[in-house]
């Protein structure tokens, strides 16, 4: 029944499903989402303890950078609250190598379909790349992203990280220290997920007792 299936789902598909509207998406979500949540619940090791893997370290500052949205617009991430586009806000920035390609497509897909789970838990996505803006914005068109798409054309911030991988994640905290950070992401369209399933996992895991 569906309050069975309600009930055997985590709080991160619980939480991505109460933002799905129609039969047809809540279905798309059961068919890949759950599987994904408990293959990450149960044994996803963050990235960055992965040998051979490159990346910051929780807890390390973010560096301070700007980089122009597909609008033009110039976007901050430092933190000082004063200078940030962002202030009090966490961030998910998310790597793509080239925008409308099918991979990057179908992760900027997901990461949309999700925009407002993360908003409940005051995240702000973010996407970049080293394409240039007027490519990111013909990108966002097309798909309806109402989210940032940032370009870094000279790929400065992977340099800045120390990050040689294709397609990676990171979570900042909103003194923009590192959270968690995701390297060589295997399967873009189900990627999204596993930030979600993180936050929801830190805001419904029961107290302890001191």
């Amino acid at each position: 029944s569906s309050g069975a299936t309600h009930s055997a789902l985590g709080p991160g598909a619980r939480l991505a499903r109460a933002h799905e509207g129609g039969a047809d998406m809540a279905c798309h979500w059961r068919r890949w989402l759950v599987p994904t949540l408990l293959w990450h619940t149960s044994a996803f090791v963050p990235a960055q303890s992965v040998e051979g893997s490159h990346g910051p370290e929780s807890g390390t500052l973010f560096p301070k950078v700007t980089f122009p949205d597909e609008t033009g617009r110039q976007v901050t991430i430092d933190p000082d609250k004063s200078l940030d586009s962002f202030p009090g806000k966490r961030l998910v920035l998310w790597w793509y190598p080239k925008a409308d390609t099918p991979g990057c497509t179908k992760e900027g897909k997901a990461f949309e379909a999700m925009n407002q789970a993360y908003s409940v838990h005051d995240v702000q996505i973010l996407g970049i790349s080293a394409d240039v803006p007027a490519d990111n914005k013909a990108f966002s068109d097309k798909y309806s992203f109402k989210y940032p798409l940032l370009s870094d054309v000279d790929r400065s911030l992977p340099a800045a990280l120390e990050v040689t991988s294709r397609r990676w994640a990171i979570l900042l905290n909103e003194d923009r220290t590192v959270e968690e950070f995701w390297t060589d992401i295997p399967d873009p369209e189900m990627f999204p997920v596993m930030p979600l399933s993180y936050l929801a996992a830190q805001k419904w895991a029961p107290h302890k007792e001191l």
